[in-house]
């Protein structure tokens, strides 16, 4: 009996439920496509970083499993047609979470039950089921903390092996990788990043052993340091379903017994991974997330729209060191450290500072009477605050007049730290630690900023 299998984002041979119990059936066709938005109902399609990463990962399954089909089109089309050409039995395959990808999966599976085909799916890409980690009174969890309280006292079952030996139904009529347009030809802004990811199962194993073996060990407190390399980067391999979260829990819980002083770092790891989960899960519950606010007030919040601005922002040209050195190293990589993401998101997603906003035409006026996140938020969900004296912004203090100037300022970090602001040179390629004074908590410590050119600016106390 042929087994067809549909891989998605479990781009892997190990701990692939899907495959293993296709493999344990008999003979197996595994099968990947290529759907346009318009096809799957997608509102998020793939960037081309994204692409370049998917073609390589693709690769790399072609070669552990040489008989992989690759196909473009409609899965909703060609699944069906698949199964009936070949005369498949079942069709098997992995779940996604996502609203549109839901959708099609039971269209397809009501189509393939109504030609007497099994259609059965598996969980691969979640350590537990969005259905078999509810609250209390039954239903989802919508605060994290809880969430990994819950999560932690569950047993997470061990991964699967690659199967063996598989028996693969013969089919000559798929595409060529490189038909799947994938790549950037013209230019190939890519050039250089095979030196920098490995994409494919094999490169999701060396990529994890490498951060055990050499970025575990702080990885608690120094994971919050953008110049160091104690982060993981298993981002994209768990995207793509190169690795499991299975595999990582149990390799990370494996190393923690081994070395009982990396159980700090461990167990943050491991609340990383659960975090990843617990976004998982609110998608699923709250299949609105994608188009609509968490929080409904801030459907209120006082956006505007500027395509030079916006350009200056995704070119790293705003003049801003850590949000400048944090797209052009997006731009050189296709990575950016998570806290750099938050700085720069904050950046895109916000004025520059409530009196800078309302000179700007950013926000109201009234913005410049915020004296607290706590004001500003009430003035982006639509509510009217008190007037009061000063203005302070959470994230950045100075004036900017754009990128075409080196004005002196200072950019006020989560920290509290003051960083010179040097114009949009050369981007920054070290911070480490300096002395220095943070308002809240009174603990001294500062940031010095260094960059590709050779000049570098220290932190000095300002208010957070």
């Amino acid at each position: 009996m042929t087994t067809l299998v549909w891989f998605r984002q479990d781009l892997r041979t190990g701990d692939n439920p899907a495959f293993h119990q296709a493999a344990m059936q008999g003979p197996v066709l595994p099968v990947f496509i290529l759907e346009d938005p318009s096809q799957s109902g997608e509102t998020h399609p793939l960037g081309r970083a994204s692409r370049w990463w998917l073609h390589h990962s693709l690769a790399a399954l072609k070669a552990a499993v040489p008989g992989l089909v690759l196909l473009r089109g409609s899965a909703r089309h060609l699944i069906p047609h698949l199964a009936a050409k070949i005369g498949a039995k079942a069709v098997f395959w992995n779940r996604c979470y996502e609203p549109h990808a839901i959708e099609r999966d039971s269209d397809i599976k009501s189509a393939l039950t109504s030609s007497g085909v099994n259609a059965r799916s598996f969980k691969a890409s979640l350590l537990h089921e969005p259905w078999e980690l509810q609250t209390g009174s039954g239903g989802p969890y919508k605060v994290y903390s809880p969430f990994w309280k819950a999560a932690r006292q569950r047993e997470v079952a061990a991964p699967l092996p690659a199967p063996g030996n598989v028996e693969i139904q013969a089919y000559d009529h798929g595409k060529v990788l490189d038909d799947l347009g994938l790549l950037p030809k013209r230019p190939n802004w890519a050039g250089g990043w095979e030196r920098i990811w490995q994409p494919g199962e094999e490169g999701a194993r060396k990529r994890l052993h490498t951060f055990l073996d050499e970025g575990l060990d702080g990885y608690s407190s120094l994971r919050d340091r953008p110049d160091l390399a104690n982060v993981s980067r298993l981002s994209p391999h768990l995207h793509f379903g190169e690795i499991s979260p299975r595999q990582v829990w149990h390799e990370v819980c494996e190393r923690m017994a081994a070395e009982v002083r990396l159980a700090d770092d461990g167990t943050k790891l491991l609340a990383e991974i659960a975090w990843r989960e617990f976004s998982q899960h609110l998608l699923y519950d709250f299949p609105k997330l994608p188009e609509d606010n968490w929080r409904p007030a801030f459907d209120a919040y006082p956006w505007r729209e500027s395509t030079e601005d916006l350009a200056r922002w995704q070119q790293g040209q705003t003049g801003y060191p850590m949000v400048d050195a944090g797209m052009r190293e997006l731009w050189q990589t296709g990575y950016m450290h998570n806290r750099v993401r938050m700085i720069t998101a904050s950046f895109s997603g916000q004025a520059p500072s409530p009196a800078l906003a309302s000179r700007r035409g950013l926000v109201p006026r009234h913005a410049c009477r915020c004296r607290s996140r706590q004001q500003f938020r009430q003035l982006a969900m639509g509510r009217r605050i008190r007037r009061r004296r000063g203005a302070v912004f959470p994230h950045i203090q100075p004036d900017h007049p754009g990128p075409e100037v080196r004005p002196r300022g200072s950019l006020y970090t989560p920290l509290g730290a003051r960083i010179e602001r040097l114009g949009h040179g050369a981007p920054v390629c070290a911070v480490r630690s300096t002395a220095g004074r943070v308002a809240a908590g009174g603990r001294r410590i500062g940031q010095k900023l260094s960059f590709a050119d050779g000049r570098s600016c220290e932190g000095t106390p300002g208010r957070a």
